[in-house]
């Protein structure tokens, strides 16, 4: 009996997760946006709420970076490649 008590436990709160996050990401941004306000400080207070406007910008950039610096380094990588083969042929030829 108790075992089923927990397992309908274990399930609510699972179920209660998500919106527990998006009430506790609402309380930081309100004490956060109230310390801004309150001392004047030079923060963006709307971390989160600049994330969820601003996440498609960052989504690009973090996937426009990461397609460049594999790019770069497959290129890199290839001429590194390219030269060894040449020294090694180098190599044996004056040898």
């Amino acid at each position: 009996m108790f075992l089923a008590f927990r397992r309908a436990a274990s399930a609510f709160l699972t179920r209660l997760q998500v919106p527990i996050q998006v009430v506790l990401y609402a309380l930081l941004y309100l004490a956060a946006d109230q310390l801004v306000k309150q001392f004047h400080l030079p923060l963006p207070a709307n971390i989160v709420g600049m994330l969820m406007v601003e996440s498609w910008r960052i989504f690009l950039v973090i996937a426009i970076s990461t397609m460049l610096t594999l790019g770069v380094t497959s290129l890199v990588v290839g001429r590194v490649y390219r030269f060894e083969v040449w020294l090694q042929r180098r190599k044996q030829r004056d040898v």
